[in-house]
């Protein structure tokens, strides 16, 4: 496995932001035991983006992203270039959830007008601020997302009514 680490650092001072103080870029490389393959690419193991956001409390949010050059035409080495570049337009210091997801969408918005959208470095950020509010608010991130509480009740397809318990 090769780690490689970038640092982001911005200053909190809002008591109701995130207040992240870094987020964290390590490209993880993982071989696999045998080769295997598709119409697109032949695959000897995988190279995924990690991404850790961390508060000013210690909490620590992660994200990922898989980066495919057949499928987004980005590489890991595009994905890092762009995360700290997308970092430089958000004060992540300052920023509320909601802040932060309106500016990766007007940033997604206009990076679509210039055919360069970078997906995964997005993913990659995205997925670990979100968890990282779902820490710091201890509640998962289906919550965080908007998505309510489960019914814990049974839920079938099955033309067979489930047993009562």
């Amino acid at each position: 496995m090769i780690v490689t680490h970038l640092k982001h650092v911005k200053e909190p001072n809002n008591k109701n932001s995130l207040n992240i103080l870094s987020i964290d870029i390590y490209e993880v490389k993982i071989p696999f035991r045998f080769r295997y393959g598709h119409a697109k690419a032949k695959h000897t193991g995988v190279k995924s983006i990690v991404s850790v956001a961390r508060d000013s409390e210690g909490r620590e949010g992660y994200g990922e992203a898989v980066p495919r050059t057949y499928v987004t035409g980005e590489t890991s080495a595009s994905v890092q270039d762009s995360i700290p570049e997308l970092i430089r337009h958000i004060d992540l210091g300052r920023s509320t959830l909601e802040n932060f997801r309106d500016s990766l969408a007007n940033i997604e918005t206009a990076l679509f007008e210039e055919n360069s959208v970078p997906g995964c470095a997005l993913c990659a950020l995205d997925l670990a601020v979100t968890d990282l509010a779902a820490r710091q608010q201890a509640i998962p991130v289906s919550q965080v997302l908007g998505f309510r509480s489960w019914d814990r009740r049974r839920k079938t397809t099955s033309p067979i009514p489930p047993r009562s318990e």
